[in-house]
């Protein structure tokens, strides 16, 4: 163990011909002589001694100011030396790293550069005696050696080129070996046909995509069933797929409205606001596209009032089953205006299909941010006036509800045809097998029904 090295300093030896220079400067700094009386004897001038005196205590001051604990820290020069060299060393690792690695790839590579590794005959053919003598028993074992190889190469941040440079092989045969390896597969597979697969099951691949009702790619399916190519089975799948399609439509009802009979009535949240619409059954016409700041009863009230006055009021208004609908205000519109209120059944949106398919064009054109009057009136003006759409032989949903021909129909007769119903349906059935509202609006479709305001056939389109 090294002695600690011992760090008293001993008194200076002052020079004989350096005292009294050195005793008058003490004097000068103690105060004992003033400093031009100790210039004089000195034969300088005050400043110059002044300055000799300052520059003492400024060493007396650097020699007496406290260390910092610990070691004394390494000169700044010495640290970015030391780093310097940490760097270099890691660089010149890294380069005998890699050039160790390309001399094992050189050598690995020398059976393929030299052809004593032969590429995988065709299948059925015979070897020849050139290939019998020099072909090795396990030829997989230097395919895999270069793969290994490869592996380090890439992990030294090499190019994988460089391997298939120095085997005299493709890149991608390179990679094709390496995937292979991952997957504990041969590196090499005979050429030829592949061998025959058995009968594909059509029935048990149909199977598998009605099951699935659809949902499985076409290599999934290509993997369920045996025999099946990834490109038959995209092709088996999109039959299925069609005929599915087919099979569902021709099972939908598709319903039929007179325009001008029946309106419905829903409202849309948005962060400030609500936009209440107002649409009719038979076209998507909006009679109505207001704001409102709450979504209650009496400003539901009004928004239907002001409709029916300005489109003419229908012989029923369609409604879900929100408390905002039952209000007595609305009630008392219904009645002025001589309207049948028509509720759907209850959890069921499907029965609001052509207010539900407006609203949907409105959230897209809309969003679900802030809205204004301005923004409802620009979509109603848009979709009403602008839009044309195939289904109405390619007229704008204004001009179509300016084309329809007004309902001649006694309003006190229907509401007693649709009661003289509602009664016969309550007398025939339970009532508490019912909810509230389920007589009523099938007497009023059944007597829509029997006027031709409402035609319902199998075999829709959505």
């Amino acid at each position: 163990m090294s002695k600690k090295e011992k760090t008293y300093v001993a008194a200076p030896e002052v020079p004989a011909e350096m005292v009294p220079r050195f005793q008058l400067v003490l004097a000068a700094i103690s105060g004992q002589t003033p400093v031009s009386e100790a210039a004089r004897q000195l034969n300088m001038s005050r400043n110059h001694f002044q300055t000799l005196m300052h520059r003492g205590l400024h060493g007396l001051l650097e020699a007496i100011q406290p260390q910092p604990p610990g070691r004394p820290p390494k000169p700044k020069e010495q640290v970015e030396l030391e780093q310097r060299a940490a760097k270099l060393e890691r660089e010149n690792e890294m380069l005998r790293a890699r050039v160790a690695t390309v001399d094992r790839l050189l050598g690995v590579a020398a059976d393929f550069a030299s052809g004593r590794l032969k590429p995988a005959r065709q299948m059925g053919a015979k070897p020849t005696k050139t290939e019998s003598s020099d072909e090795p028993s396990e030829p997989d074992g230097p395919r895999l050696a270069l793969v290994h190889e490869a592996r380090c190469v890439k992990a030294a941040g090499l190019e994988l080129s460089l391997v298939s440079r120095a085997a005299g092989l493709a890149p991608s045969t390179v990679r094709r070996w390496c995937a292979r390896e991952a997957a504990n597969e041969p590196l090499v597979c005979k050429r030829g046909p592949k061998p025959r697969a058995k009968q594909l099951d059509a029935t048990a691949a149909e199977a598998v995509v009605r099951s699935m009702n659809g949902q499985i790619g076409a290599a999934a399916l290509a993997k369920c069933c045996e025999g099946l190519s990834r490109r038959g089975a995209a092709r088996l799948k999109s039959r299925v797929l069609t005929s599915m399609e087919n099979e569902r439509q021709a099972e939908v009802w598709r319903v039929r409205i007179v325009p001008g009979a029946v309106r419905a009535f829903d409202a849309m949240h948005f962060e400030n606001a609500f936009a209440f619409v107002g649409g009719d059954a038979g076209i998507p016409f909006r009679t109505s596209l207001e704001l409102l700041e709450e979504y209650v009863g009496p400003l539901v009230a009004k928004v239907m009032d002001e409709d029916f006055t300005k489109h003419g009021a229908p012989l029923v208004a369609r409604l879900d089953r929100a408390k905002q609908h039952l209000v007595p205000e609305v009630q008392a519109v219904l009645a002025h205006h001589r309207v049948l209120l028509m509720h759907g059944p209850p959890r069921y949106p499907r029965f609001y299909g052509q207010l539900e398919r407006m609203n949907e064009e409105h959230r897209a054109f809309l969003g679900r941010g802030r809205i204004s009057a301005a923004d409802l009136e620009q979509a109603q003006h848009a979709y009403n006036e602008v839009l044309r759409r195939q289904g109405l032989g390619w007229r704008t949903a204004g001009e179509t509800w300016r084309m329809r021909k007004p309902l001649d129909i006694d309003r006190r007769v229907f509401r007693d045809e649709v009661d003289e119903v509602t009664a016969k349906l309550k007398e025939k059935h339970e009532a508490r097998a019912w909810c509230w509202g389920t007589a009523e609006r099938l007497a009023i479709e059944a007597v829509l029904k029997r006027r031709g305001l409402l035609s319902v056939e199998r075999g829709g389109w959505c």
